[in-house]
C-alpha cells in the first residue's frame, strides 16, 4: 500500500528507493495541487449523512481526526458537511505526531470533556485502529474505505461493520447522551 500514515510516507513509499532526495518537492506539489483541488471527486460515503444526522438525534458529540494536514482537514469536511456536524475537526498539526500517535485523539477528547473509553473511534486502516487502541478508544473497524477486514481485525477492531448504519446497532443497547 503506498496509501497511509501521511502524505510525507504515502510519497516516500511512491519514490523509487535510488530517488529519495525528490520527497521534499515532491511534497510540495503534492500539497500544492491537492489543497486546490482536494474537493474534486470527493463526497461522502453512502449513508454517512444519515449516521451523522441520526447520532446528532441522539446528542452525541461527533469529531474528524485525520492524517491530511489541518487546513485541507477543515476545508474537506466544510466542503462535504454542515458546520455544526462535528464538534471537533484535526488534521495533522506540527505540533502534534501523526497517528497512530495517540496524543491528536486524546486532545479531541479532551475537548469533548469525555473520557477516553467511552469514544467509538471509526476508521478504515491498522493506523486508526491502533490510534484508537492505544488512545484508549473503542477501534471500529469500517470496510467502507480502503483496507480489508483481515487488516483491521488483526490491529485490534472491538468490531467490524460494513455500512455507516450498521453503527447504529452496536450502540442500540447502550443508548448514550452527551456528557453521560
Amino acid at each position: 500500500y503506498k496509501v497511509g500514515n501521511g502524505a510525507r510516507q504515502m510519497l516516500s513509499r511512491a519514490l523509487p528507493q535510488d530517488r529519495q532526495d525528490l520527497l521534499e518537492a515532491a511534497l510540495e506539489i503534492h500539497r500544492a495541487y491537492y489543497s486546490d483541488h482536494c474537493l474534486e471527486q470527493t463526497c461522502p460515503y453512502p449513508g454517512m449523512l444519515d449516521l451523522i444526522a441520526a447520532l446528532q438525534e441522539r446528542g452525541l458529540p461527533l469529531a474528524v481526526l485525520s492524517n491530511k494536514p489541518h487546513d485541507m482537514t477543515v476545508k474537506i469536511v466544510a466542503g462535504l458537511f454542515r458546520d455544526d456536524d462535528f464538534l471537533q475537526v484535526r488534521g495533522h498539526l506540527p505540533s502534534t505526531p501523526l497517528k497512530p500517535d495517540p496524543a491528536s485523539a486524546r486532545e479531541i477528547a479532551g475537548k469533548l470533556d469525555l473520557p477516553p473509553h467511552l469514544i467509538a473511534f471509526l476508521g478504515d486502516t491498522m493506523v486508526d485502529m491502533q490510534t484508537a487502541a492505544t488512545a484508549g478508544m473503542i477501534p471500529i473497524g469500517v470496510t467502507w474505505g480502503f483496507r480489508d477486514r483481515t487488516e483491521l481485525a488483526d490491529n485490534g477492531a472491538a468490531a467490524i461493520i460494513d455500512h455507516p448504519l450498521d453503527f447504529l446497532d452496536l450502540i442500540a443497547e447502550k443508548p448514550c447522551r452527551t456528557g453521560q
